[in-house]
């Protein structure tokens, strides 16, 4: 019998799929138990009520927190491989602060910096910035109203390598636009709500993300074919708007929070409270919802669902994790009558992407938990870290790490690019890194440190997952790369 040689993409195959089956393991031995703990209680010197964390090129994580400070109004910082916190830079409100202040989560560069937004000040109507890991900030834009008006909910970074967010005002009907930024400041604004009668196009936009098909995604918090309460869009690079769905009378009591695309293609989204009815009426507390491209809504899981809200409700994040499931939290709900409000202090819960959805951690608030979970992120590790508005020691709130046994992958700085271009890989334990792959396909690299590898997109690369191969382990990447024309 004439036995096949084998090749170097075989041998890369079977780590993929000996990656992913890993992952599924990972997942089940999750399933038996988890680890939370506080990694960092704010005191308001150093911050106070933490926005999203994100994985730096050296390891740390570094975010922004909405309060503390020397001024009161906000700070960015660094937690370090050890746990040890820096603050970075303090916002503050005055007219020589161009920076702004009323931050929003941060998302890094390809240049290894970070880019955010602030809901304030600047020239009044917000700004746009950049601060380098040691703490430089550089104001990028500050906008002027007609440009857009208070930016929210951070921005994200595309396959072009220009940054694209929302702002919740501003623009031809000041009910908020769509904008895009290049690294170096240049702005354009691709659309302005309600430009079309009734505003059925949307106002307020809340969220953006760009889908694996090159264009992008978000939702408005107001307006659509009802006129209230808000829709959920699609824009092109041209800027052409098209509203996918619009949430009608039968959802007054509920408004979009952000969208997540699925492994599948399909979107999966929280919807939040925008009434005082809950928890009197469940049916007002929240959703998790899919909708397919074309526009097809599905609700998947309805908070406080379970007796005395013990599955949490007013969603506050959803996150699409390396076994498949979503992970996502809860602001309220839980254990009765803990926290500030007497109304819970909030849930982590994990979602299946059918709908069933299991509560990991509820939180015990002040002093030893925070209370009022916001963001979440997966660190390359595996674990996941996240903030609380409040809580903790000093009752300023707290970052928290999590670990369900989820295995340590590779994450992407970009997550598209053409056959030529240089892109970011995160991860850890990479000295001594032999071969990095596309889809099977060797490409070259330079391993800048332990954390951080740079690699070029090589010729005849297809679409597919990227594989690190360390001196420990073969590392996939949590995410698809798709290579462009």
């Amino acid at each position: 019998m004439r036995m096949r040689r084998v090749t170097l993409n075989d041998i890369v195959r079977w780590k993929s799929a000996i990656a992913v089956l890993l992952f599924c393991a990972m997942a089940m031995i999750g399933s038996l138990g988890q680890t939370y703990h506080t990694i960092v209680n704010f005191n308001g010197a150093d911050g106070a009520q933490g926005n999203s964390v994100t994985q730096g090129f050296d390891g740390s994580l570094y975010g922004t927190t909405f309060d503390g400070g020397t001024n009161n109004v906000g700070t960015v910082y660094k937690i370090a491989s050890d746990g040890q916190l820096s603050s970075l830079y303090s916002f503050c409100n005055a007219s020589t602060c161009t920076a702004g202040f009323g931050t929003s989560p941060l998302v890094q560069g390809e240049d290894g910096d970070f880019y955010g937004t602030n809901y304030e000040g600047g020239f009044l109507w917000g700004a746009i910035y950049t601060i380098t890991p040691s703490g430089t900030v550089t104001t990028l834009h500050d906008f002027v109203s007609t440009d857009g008006a208070a930016p929210n909910r951070g921005m994200v970074l595309a396959s072009d390598g220009n940054f694209y967010g929302t702002t919740y005002f501003g623009g031809t009907a000041d009910v908020g636009t769509i904008f895009k930024i290049t690294p170096n400041g240049s702005l354009t604004s691709l659309y302005s709500f309600c430009v079309l009668p009734n505003c059925t196009d949307g106002s307020y936009p809340i969220a953006l993300l760009q889908g694996r098909d090159d264009r992008l995604y978000g939702a408005t918090s107001g307006g659509g074919a009802y006129g209230y309460p808000s829709t959920i869009f699609r824009l092109n690079r041209s800027g052409l708007l098209t509203t996918l769905y619009t949430f009608g009378n039968t959802s007054s009591n509920t408004s979009p929070l952000l969208l997540v695309q699925g492994r599948g293609g399909d979107f999966f989204g929280l919807t939040t409270p925008s009434s005082l009815s809950c928890p009197s009426n469940p049916a007002t507390c929240g959703t998790v919802f899919k909708l397919t491209p074309s526009g097809t809504l599905t609700t998947l899981y309805t908070f406080c669902s379970q007796p005395n809200c013990a599955d949490g409700w007013s969603p506050g994040d959803l996150i699409l994790a390396t076994d498949g499931n979503f992970y996502g939290t809860t602001q309220l709900g839980g254990i009765p009558g803990c926290g500030i409000s007497k109304l819970g202090c909030g849930t982590i819960f994990k979602v299946t992407p059918w709908g069933t959805l299991t509560t990991i951690h509820s939180l015990t608030g002040s002093p030893a938990d925070g209370e009022e979970p916001t963001y979440l992120t997966q660190n390359t590790d595996g674990s996941f870290f996240g903030t609380t508005y409040y809580g903790g020691s000093h009752r300023g709130g707290t970052v928290f790490q999590l670990s369900t046994g989820l295995g340590p992958f590779v994450k992407l700085v970009q997550s598209s690019g053409k056959v030529g271009d240089t892109g970011g890989i995160l991860g850890q334990g990479f000295i001594g890194t032999t071969d990095v792959f596309l889809n099977g396909t060797p490409a070259s690299f330079t391993v800048i440190s332990d954390t951080y590898i740079s690699a070029t997109v090589p010729a005849g690369a297809t679409t597919g997952l990227v594989a690190v191969k360390t001196p420990s382990r073969t590392l996939i990447s949590n995410a698809v790369f798709q290579v462009t024309p």
